[in-house]
């Protein structure tokens, strides 16, 4: 803090490291005088050092009171701006939820407005027939809505139990035909019939229906009516099926793959909810795996290609 030094002269040295030097000059004669001069020189050197102590410290301590209050704010920031974008998508999906839900009432009600004003009970037929396959679709797809939404906040217990893959997955392609009629689907299926899972009959096929639907709008978001879709399956061993889902003809950019689970997050496709992949990954971690998704856009697929890869809990019949 401080020292004494003995010389022929009395100063007070600062030094360039904080301390200080106190050189006295040593009288014997001056006596007890000159020894309570000497111990109030030693304190107030003591006091002057741990005011420097003190003055420099409390400027540290300032330095990082500014610095942690700089980040908190780049903190709160960071989080109104995650805040805001979740919250636009949350209205997004709202809006498109309400879009899809008025869609059937609206068919109906005009089909029903054609039917009055028909003048013979065979153009009333005429027109029910042509109406009810495009009311069944956006039932279905309501429907479907209100699986995801459902499964959204799901936490109940999965019944799992040992099941044939290839039947699902033939139910959900015919089901995904149906709801894109518009689409020309060219599906490859290579999932062999003898191949078994352990899974929840009721959740596993949105898995399939999420994945292939949103490929069929992604691929018809870029200009393009001809979808190239797939599906295959194989047993890695004894414990696990690994299974594929992909499409020829979307991309998904490389900024946009770790966020592409997440709830409300859409990308390449207008009117999406943000609900269909972050179900799946729900569900996919439910059965105890995991999903992951690759993309590329190179000259063997100049519009790109999207695959999905997870593994499934194998079963034996």
């Amino acid at each position: 803090m401080g020292t004494i030094q003995f010389s022929q002269t009395a100063e007070i040295d600062w030094s360039s490291r904080g301390g200080i030097v106190i050189r006295l000059v040593f009288i014997p004669q001056i006596g007890e005088l000159w020894r309570d001069l000497t111990t109030l020189l030693v304190q107030l050197a003591c006091l002057l050092g741990i005011a420097v102590s003190i003055s420099r410290a409390n400027k540290l301590n300032r330095a990082n009171e500014i610095e942690t209050i700089e980040l908190r704010n780049r903190i709160t920031t960071f989080e109104l701006q995650a805040k805001l974008q979740k919250e636009t998508a949350i209205a997004r999906t709202t809006q498109m939820l309400a879009h899809d839900v008025r869609k059937p009432f609206n068919l109906f009600r005009m089909t029903m407005d054609r039917v009055k004003s028909a003048d013979t009970p065979e153009q009333m037929k005429a027109i029910l027939n042509e109406a009810v396959p495009e009311v069944d679709r956006s039932l279905a797809s309501v429907n479907g809505l209100i699986s995801d939404v459902l499964n959204v906040g799901a936490e109940g217990q999965l019944e799992l139990k040992p099941m044939r893959l290839a039947p699902v997955v033939d139910d959900v392609v015919d089901e995904v035909r149906k709801l894109h009629p518009k689409s020309r689907l060219d599906v490859k299926l290579d999932v062999p019939s003898e191949l078994w899972v352990q899974a929840d009959y009721t959740r596993i096929p949105r898995i399939f229906l999420n994945i292939l639907s949103n490929a069929v709008e992604a691929v018809g978001a870029g200009g393009h009516q001809d979808a190239k879709l797939w599906v295959s399956a194989r047993e890695l061993d004894s414990k696990f099926v690994e299974v594929r889902v992909g499409n020829e003809g979307s991309y998904i950019a490389p900024e946009n793959l770790d966020k592409l689970f997440d709830l409300f997050f859409t990308s390449g496709k207008t009117g999406g909810t943000g609900l269909g992949l972050a179900i799946v990954k729900k569900i996919v971690t439910q059965h105890g795996g995991t999903v992951h998704c690759t993309s590329e856009r190179n000259a063997d697929f100049p519009n790109g290609r999207v695959e999905f890869v997870f593994p499934r809990p194998a079963g034996k019949g």
